[in-house]
C-alpha cells in the first residue's frame, strides 16, 4: 500500500510541476470527467471519433490551436474486450499526430489519449520528446525493449497536472469481463489493463490531493467515485478523508500561495468543437510503422443465411397452403422447421470469404496480412472462438498497455472463480491451497483469501499479497472485483 514516504514523494513531484509550469492551471482548470459534461462532441468508433476526443483533450490542455492528424485503423473491433491502442507520433508548434492501432469501447478512448496528450504537452513545454511508447510494455519493434519508468511517470504526472487525474485513476487498473454459454459449458473471458505508469493507489492519491486542495464538494466526490472501479473507490475515499483532516499541510506541501491569490475555477460546459474539414487517409494505405498485430482468419459459412431463407420460404408456403388446402397444413408445419435445420447444416459446409478477427475486413485465401488493419495473420479461429482466444495460443506475443488475459486453469478453486478473485498481474485464480506464511509469528502456512488477508495464528494483517504463479506483489484489494473480501 501507499506509505507516507511514497505520498510525500508524489506531492513533491507534483509541487515541482506546479513550480515549473505554474499553479494557476492546476487550481482553475476543470478536472475532466468522461461524460457529456466535458466531452460534448458526438463520437463515432472510427478514426474521426478518436481524433475528436484527442482534439477535446488538447483544448482542455490549452493546445486547441494545434492541427490534429490521426492515421490507423478505420473501424472498431466488435469484441467487448478490444483495446484502444494509440501513440503520439510527432508534435510541433503547428500540428500533433497520433497513430491509432486499435479502437476499443468508447469509454476507454479518453483514458488512453489522456496520456498521449500529456506527452505532447510535456514535449512542447520541456522541449524534448519523452519516451517512445505510452505504457509499461515492450516496444513494437523490439520485444526485449523496456520503456523508461521515470519518463512514463513524468508523463502520467503531467496528465494529472492538466486536470486529467480522474481519467488517469480510471485507467490505472481496468477490469473487463465477458462470457457466453455453449451447451453445458460456461466460458468467461477477462482482461486486466493498466494504463500509464502510476499504480492505482498512486493515481487515486494524486486525484484526492487535487480534489482536497481545490475544496471539491462531496457531491462531485461521489460522482467521481462512481466513475472509478470498485477497487479504486475505497482508497480514493480514504485518501480524501485523510487529506481533508489537514488541508493546510497539503497546500504547504504543494507550495501553493495563499488562497486569496487563487483564480476562480473554470468549469463551464464546453461547446462542441467546429468541423475543421479533416478526413482520414485512404483506408487501403498501410499505417507506416504499425506494429505486427497478430490477427486470425474467421471462417464465415452460409448456414444461417440458408436457414433463414428456407424458413422464409416455409412461412410463405404455410400461408399458401392455408388458403388453398387447410388439410395439408400438418406437413408444412412439420417440414418447414426440419428443412431450415437441414439448410443450416448444409450451409455450414459452404464457406464464404474469410474475415479478419480485428477489423472484419475480407481476407483473400493467400493473404498473409490484413488489408484493413495491417495485422499479420497468425492462424484461423475455430467455431465460437474470439480474437482473444486466438491470442492466448500464441506464446511469442507480448502484451500492450499492461493487459493480461487469463488462460484456462484446471486447479482454480470454484469459490474463487465464482467470486472473481484473481491475480491482477497474471490472472492466476487461487486454488484454495496454503501458499502464504506469516513472518510475524512463523506459524503454519495458510490460505490468505480464506482469512481476509489476515494471519489466522497471530491476526497480522497483510495489505499486499504475493502471487504464487508470477511472484508479483499486489495489493490484496486488487485481487477482488468487489469490496466484499474473504471467501
Amino acid at each position: 500500500m501507499l506509505g507516507p514516504d511514497d505520498r510525500d514523494e508524489l506531492l513533491a513531484r507534483m509541487a515541482a510541476l506546479l513550480e515549473r509550469w505554474g499553479w494557476r492551471r492546476w487550481i482553475a482548470a476543470p478536472i475532466l470527467e468522461p461524460s457529456d459534461r466535458h466531452f460534448p462532441d458526438p463520437y463515432t468508433p472510427d478514426l474521426a471519433g478518436v481524433r475528436t476526443v484527442a482534439r477535446r483533450l488538447l483544448a482542455h490542455a490549452g493546445l486547441e490551436q494545434l492541427a490534429v492528424d490521426a492515421v490507423g485503423v478505420e473501424q472498431a473491433d466488435h469484441d467487448p474486450l478490444a483495446q484502444t491502442l494509440a501513440t503520439l507520433t510527432d508534435v510541433d508548434e503547428r500540428e500533433v499526430g497520433f497513430a491509432i492501432y486499435g479502437i476499443g469501447p468508447a469509454e476507454d478512448v479518453p483514458l488512453v489519449l489522456a496520456h498521449e496528450v500529456a506527452r505532447a504537452y510535456h514535449q512542447l513545454r520541456a522541449g524534448a520528446l519523452v519516451g517512445d511508447h505510452p505504457y509499461r510494455a515492450p516496444a513494437f519493434d523490439d520485444p526485449d525493449a523496456r520503456v523508461d519508468e521515470d519518463v512514463e511517470e513524468e508523463v502520467s504526472l503531467t496528465a494529472c497536472y492538466l486536470g486529467f487525474g480522474l481519467l488517469v485513476a480510471m485507467g490505472a487498473h481496468r477490469y473487463k469481463a465477458t462470457g457466453e454459454v455453449t451447451g453445458y459449458v460456461a466460458i468467461t473471458r477477462w482482461v486486466h489493463q493498466c494504463l500509464g505508469a502510476l499504480a492505482p493507489d498512486e493515481a487515486c492519491f494524486l486525484l484526492a490531493a487535487h480534489a482536497v486542495a481545490r475544496g471539491v464538494d462531496d457531491e462531485t466526490i461521489a460522482r467521481w467515485r462512481n466513475h472509478l472501479g470498485v477497487n479504486e473507490r475505497k482508497p480514493f475515499g480514504r485518501f480524501v478523508e485523510e487529506l481533508r483532516a489537514d488541508r493546510p499541510a497539503l497546500l504547504t506541501s504543494l507550495g501553493l500561495p495563499d488562497e486569496a491569490e487563487w483564480p476562480a475555477p473554470v468549469d463551464a460546459p464546453p461547446t462542441p468543437l467546429p468541423d475543421d474539414g479533416w478526413s482520414p487517409l485512404d483506408p487501403d494505405e498501410a499505417l507506416e510503422g504499425a506494429p505486427d498485430e497478430p490477427v486470425f482468419r474467421r471462417a464465415e459459412h452460409r448456414g444461417w443465411s440458408l436457414a433463414m431463407a428456407t424458413g422464409a420460404l416455409a412461412f410463405v408456403a404455410f400461408f399458401a397452403v392455408l388458403i388453398e388446402a387447410e388439410e395439408q397444413l400438418w406437413w408444412i408445419l412439420l417440414g418447414g422447421p426440419l428443412a431450415a435445420v437441414a439448410a443450416f447444416f448444409v450451409g455450414t459446409r459452404l464457406r464464404r470469404a474469410d474475415t479478419c478477427s480485428i477489423c472484419e475486413a475480407s481476407l483473400a485465401a493467400d493473404a498473409e496480412r490484413c488489408g484493413g488493419c495491417g495485422g499479420v495473420i497468425r492462424g484461423e479461429l475455430a467455431a465460437h472462438e474470439s480474437h482473444l482466444d486466438g491470442l492466448e495460443r500464441l506464446t511469442d506475443v507480448t502484451t500492450f498497455g499492461g493487459t493480461i488475459a487469463s488462460a484456462d486453469q484446471e486447479d482454480a478453486a470454484a469459490r474463487y472463480v465464482e467470486a472473481g478473485v484473481k491475480c491482477p498481474s497474471c490472472g492466476w485464480i487461487p486454488d484454495g491451497e496454503a501458499h502464504w506464511g506469516c513472518d510475524a509469528c512463523e506459524g503454519d502456512d495458510f490460505n490468505t483469501f480464506a482469512h481476509g488477508g489476515e494471519c489466522p495464528h497471530c491476526a497480522q494483517v497483510f495489505d499486499e499479497t504475493l502471487c504464487p504463479s508470477c511472484e508479483t506483489l499486489s495489493a490484496y484489494d486488487w485481487w477482488w472485483p468487489a469490496d466484499d473480501h474473504g471467501v
